[in-house]
């Protein structure tokens, strides 16, 4: 499960079963920072802006260093826990 803290969010990245969970953390974090999903796209240095939407819709799975460069754009903490 994820905590929020303060300065940091911890991500849970999982199981398919945690997906949708991980998605709604991010997109509560993007709206929190105030930014579009093409400002998150720059800023997390992703080169296709819809890969954000595409994320968000549950249309992509996220790789490992795509979930990296989001959590470093939102100042959040990216934890795997395994279960």
């Amino acid at each position: 499960m994820a905590r929020f803290l303060p300065r940091a969010v911890t991500i849970v990245y999982g199981m398919h079963q945690r997906r949708n969970k991980m998605i709604e953390q991010l997109k509560k974090a993007r709206l929190a920072a105030g930014l579009k999903q093409t400002e998150l796209a720059e800023k997390a240095c992703i080169r296709r802006a819809a890969t954000i939407s595409d994320i968000e819709q549950g249309k992509q799975d996220p790789t490992l260093s795509t979930l990296k460069a989001i959590a470093e754009a939102l100042d959040l903490q990216l934890a795997l826990v395994s279960k």
